[in-house]
């Protein structure tokens, strides 16, 4: 009876647009799975005359259930067509953006694709005429100048923030030196998009780094992790140049938290213990305690507060040591007892 139904349900098969034979009695022919929903949309896409309109009806709950996300990378992809940004725009009005629990609904994620395509948009007509790398680049600073709030991460408009990100992206791919105080200063780019754009640019940012000085520059964070990051021997001097003459304790702690965190970090951070202020001392072995605790950093440590209690240091000060060899030994402990389990 079994190999019976199977021959029923071969023989009134059907193929599916995606090229899936499945029966009519919804079981797969020939063991080829049936498509999924995703499959099925992403079939009718590709065919489809007109798949914003497509879109449209998912997202109006007319077709294809539970593929909204989906119609709406569609829509993001097709940025150009005019129907796009009316369909977003209808949808991101359609109910509250937001749920109670704060998740985005729908009409959030739509909002948010409108914003790129308004903003894909702006660039197209921003950057039109313009062909070669320095003629996008004169453009968009131009664009800067006119809007100096652009470049100001807590006055930068909202909903200017998808417009700027993409203008930034432009001239990272540009790699015109121009460009690195404009990719600095807009507070765009994540700590990683940052350190992949000082590393294949190490020069140009260093130069606009020095050229801009320690007091404008410390005041990106992410500038100051990347160029310690980058192991690129000209930030190591800039940032090492900085630190001799730095004052303030959140200061000097930036610029040894960055050297740190280069490759040969460790052998910056003990290069450190050489010297003679206080604040880089205690900066330096706090680093060393935190971050490559290890004997020879005891040993190091250990090696420190003799220098110091030789040189005259105050009891507070030779006590910080102190705490710090505890914390380091007692953490080389208990990696050595979690190696013997």
């Amino acid at each position: 009876m079994r190999s019976g139904y199977f021959l029923l349900c071969t023989l009134t098969g059907v193929v599916l647009a995606t090229g899936c034979a499945v029966s009519q009695c919804g079981e797969p022919v020939n063991g080829a799975p049936a498509p999924t929903q995703e499959e099925r949309f992403l079939a009718e896409v590709k065919k489809a005359k007109d798949p914003v309109a497509l879109a449209a009806a998912v997202l109006k709950g007319k077709k294809f259930a539970g593929m909204e996300f989906l119609a709406l990378r569609v829509l993001r992809e097709r940025w150009e067509d005019p129907q796009a940004a009316k369909v977003l725009q209808e949808i991101s009005k359609s109910q509250p953006r937001t749920r109670r629990d704060g998740l985005k609904t729908i009409a959030g994620h739509a909002h948010d694709a409108l914003q790129y395509v308004l903003a894909k948009n702006e660039l197209k007509a921003m950057l039109k005429g313009k062909h070669t790398a320095v003629e996008k680049l004169a453009a968009l600073k131009k664009a800067f100048a006119s809007h100096p709030d652009w470049l100001l991460p807590k006055k930068r408009l909202r909903d200017k923030a998808v417009l700027v990100y993409l203008m930034i992206q432009e001239i990272v791919n540009s790699r015109l030196p121009e460009g690195a105080g404009l990719v600095v200063e807009s507070g765009c780019l994540s700590a990683k998009e940052l350190l992949d754009y000082v590393k294949a640019n190490p020069k140009f940012v260093v130069a606009w780094a020095e050229k801009s000085g320690p007091k404008k520059a410390l005041h990106f964070p992410n500038l100051v992790g990347a160029l310690g990051a980058s192991a690129d021997p000209g930030a190591t001097k800039l940032l090492t140049d900085w630190l001799q003459k730095a004052k303030n304790r959140e200061d000097v702690d930036a610029l040894v938290s960055a050297l740190a965190s280069g490759p040969t970090g460790r052998k910056q951070i003990v290069a450190l213990l050489r010297s003679k202020r206080e604040v880089v001392l205690k900066s330096a072995a706090g680093i060393l305690a935190g971050y490559f605790a290890s004997e020879e950093s005891a040993t190091q440590v250990e090696g420190l507060i003799r220098l110091r209690k030789a040189a005259g240091a105050q009891k507070a000060e030779l006590d910080y040591y102190r705490r710090l060899l505890k914390q380091i030994r007692e953490e080389v402990k208990e990696n050595s007892g979690e190696k013997s389990k």
